[in-house]
C-alpha cells in the first residue's frame, strides 16, 4: 500500500515541524529570561551580612521544562524559611511573586514570535 500526500499537505507537515522546533526554542528562551528576572530580584531581596548569599544566587535550566533559582550555600534555606532560633527572611518566594506578571509577558512574547517565525 502506498500513500501519496498532496503537495500542500507535505508543506503543512513541514510547517508543523518548524513550529515545533520554534516553540521548543521559544520556551527555553522564555525560561531562561524568566529565571534571570527572578534571580536578579532575589539578589536584591536577599538579606546581607557578608554578601555571600547574594553572590551565590544563581539559576539553571533543566531542559526546556524547568528553571531553578537558588543558592548552594548551606544556610540559604534557613534565611528563606527560618529556624526555631531565627525568623525567616524570604527572598526567593517574594522574587518569584514580584515577577509573575513579567514571566507571563515573557512567555507570551516568546511564543508569539515563535509562531510568527514559522
Amino acid at each position: 500500500m502506498q500513500i501519496e500526500l498532496k503537495p500542500h499537505v507535505s508543506e503543512a507537515i513541514q510547517d508543523l515541524d518548524r513550529l515545533g522546533a520554534n516553540l521548543r526554542t521559544a520556551i527555553r528562551d522564555a525560561l531562561e529570561k524568566s529565571a534571570m528576572a527572578v534571580q536578579s530580584q532575589a539578589v536584591l531581596l536577599a538579606p546581607v551580612d557578608t554578601g555571600n548569599l547574594r553572590r551565590s544566587i544563581d539559576y539553571s535550566l533543566d531542559g526546556f521544562r524547568t528553571a531553578h533559582v537558588g543558592s548552594n550555600i548551606e544556610y540559604s534555606a534557613h534565611q528563606e524559611y527560618g529556624t526555631r532560633f531565627m525568623k525567616a527572611q524570604p527572598y526567593l518566594h517574594p522574587a518569584l511573586e514580584k515577577n509573575k506578571d513579567k514571566i507571563r509577558t515573557i512567555f507570551d512574547q516568546e511564543l508569539e514570535q515563535a509562531v510568527r517565525r514559522t
